[in-house]
């Protein structure tokens, strides 16, 4: 029978299998290749659904006009258990230098950037500004159209980069790829 000395892991990988012992074949004293079989099994398993990758953060750049948007990646991804953080510095102020520097801090910390397009990203100071940061320090971005109507308004910061239709499939294809 398997048993654990540490809790069993969740999805996420927050705690790891640390010891497995088969108490059958530690009577007959074959102890160590019991636990050597059953940690390749389990080490294998963990490489097949990820809990040894590390968490990736991906920052989230939008217009606050759809934080919306926002706030359905975020529960859609606590409900399919993916292996990512998402950050942003949403404001509803001007924004100061202090603000530009924690911000631009938080976007190199990053593994990648959701942009969220909409008619009102062009307007937007702070998505605008997130997103040319993104750009600057080298960081993988890509846009999702908010609206299906919205790809008449593109914001001349994104440049030549990619932006696709927000769905749940097309997210998921750009967070695995980081």
């Amino acid at each position: 029978m398997w048993y654990q000395s540490s809790t069993i892991p969740d999805i996420l990988g927050e705690s790891r299998l640390e010891s497995v012992r088969l108490p059958e074949f530690e009577k007959q004293g074959r102890c160590y290749l019991a636990r050597l079989f059953a940690c390749r099994i389990m080490r294998a398993f963990e490489n097949l659904i990820g809990w040894d990758r590390p968490m990736k953060k991906v920052f989230i750049a939008f217009a606050i006009e759809d934080k919306f948007a926002r706030d359905n990646l975020v529960y859609q991804s606590g409900q399919e258990h993916t292996p990512f953080e998402f950050l942003d510095m949403s404001v509803q102020e001007p924004f100061t230098s202090a603000w530009k520097t924690q911000c631009r801090e938080r976007i190199k910390g990053c593994d990648g950037v959701v942009a969220f397009i909409s008619r009102k990203t062009p307007s937007a100071e702070g998505a605008c500004w997130e997103i040319t940061c993104a750009i600057d320090e080298n960081i993988p971005l890509r846009g999702f159209w908010v609206h299906k109507d919205d790809p008449c308004c593109r914001p001349s910061e994104l440049g030549a980069t990619r932006v696709d239709y927000w769905t749940w499939d097309n997210i998921k294809s750009f967070l695995n790829s980081l």
